[in-house]
């Protein structure tokens, strides 16, 4: 037994450790922060941000009965995602051992311990590690399936997709790819499943569907503010315009998955793999694999969902790299000769080809914009502490979304009670002793012209009156929000709390209302208009 078990519980030990450190040295970001949001507030208003949230309800769900285990707000918020993403790792070895034996097993989950994608999305608390768990949970049974016809392994496929279905909209993809597959394999004689069985078990995964179609897709996303500043903003780059966008993003897709290092050489060894499967019967798998990318690519292309160098494509690692584990296997079981020439192929590729994203000329993985959101765990108690002390004198402390929810630990209750001022566009809620003032904009913006004037703090400004000079501006921006205030508004911050990442600067509204009228080429005061009564 422990023979049988050891390696995977190795890896998955192994996968736990390499995860465990980032999931616990950093403090949350914007999105971990809703999430923490979410888990702490009172069950209505957390399921009212469930609707309004992008991705369906279990993680949250998850999430909310994790985070009563601890009040950190960090590690064990993150726990649903470490514990997911390093099962995952033994699922993966299972999966691979049921098609070609424990050397499969073993070459796939490992490439998913080091993956950096499924290490990085294991460290934080967002729903793809989950997702990730039910695919290659879904997987191995379709696997066990396919081999055995064994109707119960049918329908744990069948829960295992759902589970990743209410995890995220993305398994949409794998789910077509799979039933596909599944449709066919089941029309062969040495598998004991009907067809009509696997219409049979697909349709509760179907009528789940079309219940977060029509209770939460289409009402509350489809048309949404959110889905359009999504797709015209930060994924439109992940879609495929035109054939050479198609091909850079999908080398970049192998970037996410091995690094942008290794990407062009693990598309290499991947596509290699895909014919060595071929020619040696493992058709099924490879049909598999090629029609998830097949998917991927047509809504890609449709503008509806998107591939590259993005963490929405974790969904492909177990199809990749079960691929490679069964070419591995295949190669190594045709002797040394073969062996000796695969790895010799691959290791000329690396030292003496250019590397594929430079030859194809593919778009790079780009950095996140704002770098200084990446704040570490003591420096977020830091900040905190500094926080609640200045909660005990009167003012007004003036806050943008993404640094609200950077903060969820620390203004804990006081933010569910964050209602809207008027028609003005900023939240206010009471904290301690301080009105808080949260521009309901996810970044403030200070010396540039934005192209949404309520996202300026001249906005503000413009529309609350303040008091007097005991006013607080609260950003996680950090140094770049300083420097901007230094550039601009030159003497109107008074002091400068906390660490170099998340700031607190003292304000005098007037001396900063001075440099916008100095600076017409800046100010958006002409834009906001006259000044609005909140009351």
């Amino acid at each position: 037994m422990l023979g049988r078990f050891g390696t995977p519980l190795a890896l998955v030990l192994v996968g736990f450790w390499l995860r465990l450190g980032g999931a616990r040295d950093h403090w949350l970001n914007p999105d971990e922060g809703l999430r923490h949001f979410i888990a702490k507030a009172p069950l209505a208003e957390a399921w009212e941000l469930v609707l309004r949230n992008a991705h369906p309800p279990l993680f949250p769900a998850v999430s909310r009965f994790s985070s009563l285990l601890a009040d950190d707000g960090v590690l064990w918020l993150r726990s649903t995602s470490l514990i997911c993403g390093s099962l995952a790792i033994g699922v993966l070895y299972a999966a691979g051992r049921r098609l070609h034996g424990p050397l499969a097993g073993l070459t796939a989950a490992a490439l998913l311990v080091v993956s950096p994608g499924a290490v990085a999305m294991s460290q934080v608390a967002r729903p793809y590690a989950l997702q990730l768990l039910g695919i290659t949970a879904a997987l191995l049974f379709a696997v066990r399936l396919l081999q055995t016809g064994d109707r119960r392994d049918l329908y744990a496929y069948a829960a295992c997709i759902t589970a990743a279905m209410m995890t995220h909209y993305g398994t949409f993809l794998v789910l077509s790819a799979m039933a596909g597959a599944l449709w066919l394999g089941a029309g062969s004689e040495r598998v004991g499943v009907t067809r009509r069985d696997v219409i049979r078990a697909h349709l509760p995964v179907a009528a789940l569907l079309a219940l977060l179609l029509w209770v939460h897709v289409l009402p509350r996303l489809w048309d949404s503010p959110l889905r359009t500043s999504a797709v015209e903003g930060w994924l439109s780059p992940h879609f495929g315009g035109s054939p050479s966008t198609l091909i850079g993003q999908t080398f970049g897709t192998f970037s996410y998955l091995a690094g942008p290092a290794f990407g062009g050489t693990l598309a290499l060894v991947y596509g290699f793999s895909c014919v060595t499967c071929w020619w040696s019967g493992r058709r099924a798998l490879v049909g598999a694999s090629m029609a998830l990318w097949a998917v991927a690519l047509i809504l890609a292309t449709a503008s509806l969902y998107p591939i590259g160098p993005i963490r929405h494509v974790l969904y492909l690692a177990p199809f990749v790299f079960l691929v490679i584990g069964v070419a591995t296997a295949e190669w190594v079981a045709r002797g040394p000769i073969a062996v000796a020439s695969v790895t010799a192929g691959i290791g000329l590729w690396l030292w003496a080809g250019q590397p594929l994203e430079a030859a194809l000329q593919l778009p790079p993985r780009t950095a996140s914009t704002y770098a200084e959101l990446n704040i570490h765990r003591e420096e977020g108690f830091r900040a905190g502490e500094a926080l609640r002390k200045l909660a005990h004198s009167p003012g007004d402390l003036v806050i943008d979304r993404s640094t609200a929810f950077t903060l969820a630990p620390v203004l804990g209750q006081a933010l569910v009670a964050a209602r809207p001022l008027g028609s003005t566009g900023i939240d206010e809620f009471q904290w301690g002793k301080r009105r808080v003032l949260m521009v309901n904009r996810w970044l403030l913006e200070v010396s540039v012209p934005a192209r949404d004037p309520a996202a300026h703090l001249a906005h503000v400004l413009a529309t609350v009156d303040l008091s007097g000079g005991n006013v607080w501006l609260v950003t996680a921006r950090g140094p770049r929000l300083v420097g901007e205030l230094d550039t601009f508004a030159k003497g109107s911050i008074l002091s400068v709390m906390a660490g170099p990442t998340i700031q607190m600067i003292a304000l005098d509204p007037e001396r900063y209302r001075s440099a916008l009228e100095r600076d017409r080429g800046n100010t958006l005061m002409e834009e906001i208009g006259p000044r609005v009564d909140p009351r």
